[in-house]
C-alpha cells in the first residue's frame, strides 16, 4: 500500500513539474481579444444564455458556463489591456455569489496560459490538479479551448427540470470565500480604470422557490450597495423563454436583449 502510494505522489509531482514548464513556456500577456464594443459581458451560464449581444449592441458577451469569478477577473483585466471598454456586466446571482466548492474546478482552456502566476496558485491551492489541466492533460474534446460566448440555447426542458426539482432543499446561497475575493477584485479593478460596473441578475423560473434569496440579497446589501444592480430575477416572462429553471432560451434571450438595449436607449437619451 506504501509503494502504491508513494508511486502515486511520485507521478503526481512529475505531472506538476511538467505542467509548470508547459505553462511558463506557453505563458503570454498578450490579449485573448481584442474588441471594439464597450460594453463587456462576463459571467456563467446564465449570462452566457440571457444575452444576445446582435441585438444588445455595442456590447460584447465572453460569458461561459460555470464560469468562476477568477476566470472572469483574468478575462478583465486581459482584454481591458487592449481594449477600449467603459462598461462590464457582469452575472451575479444566487448560483455564482451562493458558489460552493466545486465553483473553483478547473475550466480546462487556453486563458490559463494568461494567468498571472498569483492567481494561478491560487487556483492551484485550491485544486492541485489546476495546472495539469493548463497544458489540457485531462481534456482532449475539440472545444477544450473555448472561452466565452453567446450561447444560443435550443432548449425547451422548463417542465422535466421543474419535475427534478421537487424532491431537492431550497439552496442556501451560502457565498464561497474564493467567489467573494475574487468578485471584490472585479470591483477594485473596475473603480481603478474607471469602468462602469454593473451587477446583473437574469431571469430565472421562480428562483425564490430553490435559493434562499434572502441570503443573496443580504451579501449585495452588506458587500456591494454601492455598485449599479440590474436584477430581473423577478422578471416575467412566458414559460416558452426558458430553456430549464435557471436559464433563458433563444427565444427568452432575444426578449430580454430587447428590454436591455430598450433600457440602455432610454438611460442614454434621458427619456
Amino acid at each position: 500500500m506504501k509503494k502504491f502510494l508513494f508511486k502515486i505522489f511520485t507521478f503526481l509531482i512529475i505531472l506538476i513539474i511538467i505542467s509548470t514548464f508547459i505553462w511558463i513556456f506557453n505563458y503570454t500577456n498578450e490579449p485573448i481579444i481584442e474588441i471594439k464594443e464597450k460594453i463587456l459581458i462576463l459571467g456563467d451560464s446564465h449570462t452566457e444564455c440571457a444575452i444576445n449581444d446582435t441585438i444588445f449592441t455595442n456590447s460584447y458577451n465572453y460569458s461561459q458556463s460555470s464560469e468562476p469569478f477568477i476566470y472572469s477577473y483574468v478575462k478583465l483585466i486581459n482584454i481591458a489591456s487592449a481594449s477600449k471598454i467603459d462598461t462590464l456586466i457582469i452575472s451575479v446571482s444566487p448560483v455564482s455569489i451562493g458558489g460552493k466548492g466545486e465553483r473553483l474546478h478547473i475550466k480546462t482552456n487556453k486563458l490559463l496560459y494568461r494567468f498571472p502566476w498569483e492567481d494561478l496558485m491560487f487556483l492551484f491551492h485550491h485544486n492541485p490538479l489546476a495546472i495539469g489541466y493548463s497544458s489540457n492533460i485531462f481534456d482532449i474534446r475539440a472545444n477544450a479551448n473555448n472561452v466565452g460566448g453567446y450561447l444560443y440555447l435550443d432548449r425547451f426542458k422548463l417542465q422535466k427540470d421543474l419535475a427534478l426539482r421537487k424532491t431537492k432543499t431550497l439552496d442556501p446561497c451560502i457565498p464561497h470565500e474564493a467567489q467573494l475575493l475574487y468578485l471584490d477584485k472585479i470591483v477594485t479593478y473596475c473603480r481603478s480604470k474607471s469602468i462602469q460596473l454593473i451587477f446583473i441578475n437574469t431571469p430565472m423560473y421562480h428562483a425564490e422557490r430553490f435559493y434562499n434569496m434572502n441570503n443573496f440579497y443580504k451579501v449585495i446589501e452588506e458587500k456591494y450597495n454601492d455598485v449599479t444592480f440590474w436584477d430581473y430575477g423577478n422578471y416575467v416572462l412566458p414559460d416558452s423563454c426558458y430553456g430549464d429553471v435557471g436559464h433563458l432560451n433563444y427565444i427568452g434571450a432575444k426578449e430580454f436583449s430587447i428590454m436591455l438595449q430598450e433600457k440602455v436607449r432610454k438611460k442614454k437619451f434621458n427619456l
